[in-house]
């Protein structure tokens, strides 16, 4: 047996991953292990409590890198935007809603 009998791809970012077995997400164009490494960090970025909000950029990279699929569009372009928005720019904790309308 080789190393790729034990990965899985991503069919939305394409990381290969190892293969637990984990279930397809049907809501979103993502596998269940690459949804459990974006837990996991999720996880780490929330317990850092940076005044950065690091969170935001891991949610908004995350969701711009799974497009497609079942995935809304709508997800997708504020992944996008918010991704590619100047740091001076960037929402934090206390100025979150500002940008929905």
């Amino acid at each position: 047996m080789s190393d790729r009998d034990f990965l899985i791809e991503c069919p939305g970012c394409h990381a290969r991953l190892a293969d637990r077995h984990l279930d397809l997400l049907k809501r979103t164009n993502v596998s269940g292990e690459c949804y459990k490494a974006f837990s996991d960090l999720q996880c780490y970025s929330v317990a850092k409590q940076d005044t950065g909000f690091i969170h935001q950029h891991v949610v908004d990279a995350y969701a711009a890198q799974h497009a497609g699929g079942p995935t809304r569009p709508i997800t997708v372009a504020f992944g996008l935007i918010r991704v590619v928005s100047p740091p001076w720019k960037r929402d934090t904790p206390g100025n979150r809603s500002s940008r929905h309308i």
